[in-house]
């Protein structure tokens, strides 16, 4: 010991490390390894995987957005798997399951001219997130694709690989494109 309380002195009589003022045998120091290598590896891997998420959905995007189009092609796909089986391909609220709800789906074309000629973004990010829609204005038909879509990704990926903060990101990018494409629909 070079008298540092910090040196670690090895036994091999006994089979303790002494480390400063403590003791610890062999099955304690196993485990504080392969504790601190597993919460590594956890960490690791969800870097790694967050790097390889961002990388292919940015390989996927520049495939697509090598054109003009590409944008509002994936804005579009999104809006067709989330919203036109009751609002209708082209937002009229005609589509399929619109007649078996019980209030009409919303006319999207219309939203900016019923704005005052402004489109309502946070108006319609708050509806379509849906998880702080006020109560008092009755009950709602709309799924609540924030709370969806977040389902959707825990469910998909293993919770130790997508942090909170990665799934929430995705989920704000996923409610942004279908505003993006609604805003393309919008009635001049």
């Amino acid at each position: 010991m070079t008298g540092s309380k910090y040196d670690v002195q090895f036994n091999n009589l006994d089979g303790t490390y002494e480390f400063g003022l403590a003791a610890f045998d062999n099955a304690q120091v196993r485990h504080a390894f392969h504790f601190c290598m597993q919460t590594r590896l956890r960490y690791s891997m969800r870097v790694i995987f967050a790097v390889l998420l961002i990388v292919a959905w940015t390989a996927v995007g520049a495939a697509s957005i090598t054109r003009a189009e590409g944008a509002r092609e994936l804005s579009k796909a999104e809006f067709n798997k989330s919203c036109a089986q009751c609002h209708g391909v082209t937002g009229k609220g005609d589509g399929p399951l619109g007649m078996y709800l019980t209030k009409a789906p919303a006319d999207l074309t219309k939203l900016s001219q019923q704005s005052g000629g402004v489109f309502p973004f946070s108006r319609l990010y708050d509806v379509i997130d849906g998880r702080s829609e006020v109560s008092a204005h009755g009950p709602r038909e709309m799924p609540v694709w924030g709370e969806a879509y977040t389902q959707e990704m825990q469910n998909r990926w293993p919770t130790d690989v997508l942090s909170e903060a990665l799934i929430q990101t995705i989920t704000r990018m996923r409610i942004l494109m279908l505003i993006e494409y609604i805003s393309t629909l919008q009635a001049k």
